[in-house]
Order: C-alpha cells, then sequence, then structure tokens
C-alpha cells in the first residue's frame, strides 16, 4: 500500500463509510470521485444550464441516436453472453452482497406488482416436465414432498 493511499485515501474513505453503508460495496477511489463530484462539490452545483446549450445538448444526442446507431445496439444488447465473458462477470461478482438498505429498497419496488401473463407462461413452460423429489421417513415410511415431508418427517417425526 502506497504512502499517498495510507494518509490521504484511507482517511477519507473511513468518513465514506460513516456516511453511507451502500459506499462499501464499491472500490474507494470510485468513492472519492463520487463523493467530491456531488452536491456542493459539483461544478454544477447552484448553476442552470441556458436554454441554447440545452438545444446544443439535446440536438448532439440527437446527432449521435441515429436509426443505425439504434439498430446495432439492440443487435449487440441481444446476442448471448460468451463463457468468457460469464465468467469474468462471476469473478468481478463474487463475494460481494448487497446491503440490507439496498435490499429493502429492492424489495419495495417489487411489491404489489403482480407477473405479467409472458412471465407466468415462461415460469410454467421453464417447469414442465420437471419431476419433484418423492422422500420417504425412515420412522413412519410415508412419503410426500420436500417441503412437508422435512416440516412434519425425519427428525420431527410422531413416531420417532
Amino acid at each position: 500500500m502506497s504512502i499517498y493511499s495510507e494518509q490521504i485515501l484511507d482517511p477519507i474513505f473511513d468518513e465514506l463509510k460513516l456516511l453511507d453503508d451502500d459506499w462499501s460495496q464499491a472500490e474507494p477511489i470510485d468513492n472519492i470521485v463520487t463523493f467530491f463530484n456531488s452536491g456542493e462539490f459539483n461544478p454544477m452545483y447552484g448553476k442552470n444550464h441556458s436554454e441554447e446549450t440545452k438545444q446544443l445538448i439535446s440536438q448532439s444526442r440527437l446527432d449521435f441516436l441515429t436509426p443505425e446507431f439504434i439498430e446495432k445496439m439492440k443487435i449487440w444488447n441481444s446476442r448471448p453472453m460468451s463463457t468468457e465473458q460469464k465468467l469474468k462477470l462471476s469473478i468481478a461478482h463474487k463475494g460481494k452482497t448487497h446491503s440490507e438498505k439496498t435490499k429493502n429498497k429492492m424489495s419495495n419496488t417489487r411489491k404489489g406488482i403482480a407477473p405479467s401473463l409472458n412471465a407466468r407462461i415462461a415460469c410454467s413452460l421453464a417447469n414442465k416436465g420437471k419431476t419433484r423429489p418423492v422422500l420417504t421417513c425412515p420412522h413412519c415410511n410415508k412419503s410426500g414432498g420436500l417441503g412437508a415431508m422435512n416440516r412434519w418427517h425425519f427428525n420431527n417425526c410422531k413416531l420417532a
């Protein structure tokens, strides 16, 4: 670890961790850049673009997003990932977990939303033909599905 990292970055990163537990998921340098480009530290803080500048930004986006470019992006985004890409993503995400705060946010956004008809059909088709395991209790010789058998039999069986 360099002297720069120990003396400058570590104390700042420790302070950032105290601000929000979600920050601990990113690399320290990302946190510092984000921290110093948000709120009062942002060069555009408290300023507004003029109408002329807004028009220029809008026009530059329209020039960039040509129909040909959009079609290329649709093709690119619809391609399946290679095994190598999947492996790299898997390695990059190993050991990372969402904080409780983030889990609650994700949960709240999905609450009250019923799966679409297409999603229900896809789940149904994915499970067609799959057999569920049938277990037999060694104490009473009753057979059944995994959940019920684990709940009422084996170590919990009345005959045990």
